[in-house]
């Protein structure tokens, strides 16, 4: 009797124990960049924000620009949240999702070239 009170313990103890020890391997964040034009010149880190916004020059027209950048979110599948001009009309603001992140972007300038504000999540 003591030893069938043993035996039940133990299988019941065990299986509880290798539940226990099994780990699960960590999720890993899905790396996410954001999909700049190839022309675009390294990026300068502005004053405040904490790092995350970076202005990027593009030699090209900020229509071409901008709308290169369009098709390349949707390509890309991003969820556009927002697009939309500027109060001033002077720039373009979009903001874009992928993988839980929310990246914001303006873009002004002219017809020769272009200036992208870049805000990380």
């Amino acid at each position: 009797m003591l030893r069938a009170l043993a035996v039940a313990l133990s299988l019941a103890v065990i299986p509880a124990t290798a539940l226990a020890e099994r780990v699960e391997p960590p999720v890993q964040a899905e790396v996410v960049a954001f999909p700049l034009p190839k022309d675009a010149k390294a990026p300068e880190m502005t004053k405040g924000g904490g790092g995350r916004i970076g202005t990027y020059n593009v030699p090209r027209g900020r229509a071409v620009v901008t709308a290169e950048v369009r098709a390349a979110l949707k390509r890309d599948r991003w969820e556009i949240v927002k697009d939309e001009p500027s109060p001033s009309g002077n720039a373009t603001r979009i903001q874009a999702k992928k993988a839980g992140q929310l990246w914001k972007v303006s873009f002004t300038g002219d017809e020769a070239r272009t200036v992208i504000i870049l805000t990380r999540p």
